[in-house]
């Protein structure tokens, strides 16, 4: 039986935004970190830094992980600030009460309603087509921490948790790069198994969702070279039954030039 008649696993995924975690993403992106990733809010999110700036200097390097990395990054659920960071709570909660903050909050809730509703209306028809790219089942529960979108965000965390926030740049955005960090979880963190992850991703499902043809790449320009290598194994295997990306990863890894 082929790949394209099995009946496709559709994950769960539960879009939530952790308001600790959104603060800390809001104060510790800036251009000299990881940036913006459109000019819609900036000034909103601009505005709230020079806030938390102004009201503690301290707390705000503490927070965004500038002075103490170890304060971040940190997964969402389990993100514990350090109790020897004197203050550091009560200058969260009131900033969480300024009307600054809230004017992003309500604008990530704005956008994490639209990942949510757009991730509904395809996730059958992307499930399906994943799991015939890839050959893998995807029948598990994934939380998606929801950051702003005008803010550079995509992260798989571990133990089936998401960060994720961007600015949609063009069609089915949002549902190619969740599904991006969805196979995080499946292959192995290194570049011959990511440039495998976006060649599933980043290509062949942004192609049959959209249209268009690859090369050229979308994806992390570090990876392009390892990409172009594994093109003639991956043509092969698109047209291979059964298809199974974690047994291609296994047999280019053993191949000369595949680290």
């Amino acid at each position: 039986m082929g790949n394209e008649q099995k009946s496709a696993s559709v994950p769960n995924v539960r879009f939530v935004i952790d308001q600790n975690y959104l603060l800390a993403y809001v104060l510790y992106n800036t251009p000299a970190t990881i940036g913006f990733s459109s000019k819609k809010f900036n000034h909103d999110i601009i505005e709230l830094q020079d806030y938390a700036w102004e009201k503690s200097k301290e707390s705000y390097l503490l927070l965004s992980g500038a002075d103490k990395p170890a304060v971040w990054p940190g997964r969402p659920s389990s993100m514990v600030l350090n109790k020897a960071i004197l203050g550091l709570p009560s200058y969260m909660d009131a900033i969480k009460k300024n009307q600054r903050f809230k004017k992003i909050l309500k604008q990530t809730e704005v956008y994490m309603n639209f990942c949510r509703e757009t991730w509904e209306k395809k996730s059958r028809l992307t499930s399906h087509a994943m799991s015939e790219i890839t050959g893998l089942e995807f029948d598990t529960t994934y939380t998606v921490y929801i950051t702003h979108p005008s803010l550079k965000n995509g992260l798989y965390l571990g133990d089936n948790e998401i960060a994720y926030g961007h600015n949609e740049d063009f069609k089915n955005y949002s549902v190619i790069y969740i599904w991006h960090e969805i196979l995080h979880s499946k292959l192995p963190r290194n570049d011959v198994g990511h440039a495998l992850l976006e060649l599933a991703v980043d290509e062949e499902l942004r192609v049959r969702l959209n249209t268009g043809r690859y090369p050229p790449f979308f994806g992390h320009p570090e990876l392009r070279t390892t990409k172009l290598k594994l093109m003639p194994y991956w043509r092969r295997y698109l047209v291979s039954e059964p298809r199974n990306i974690l047994k291609l990863y296994d047999y280019v890894s053993r191949k000369p030039g595949f680290k």
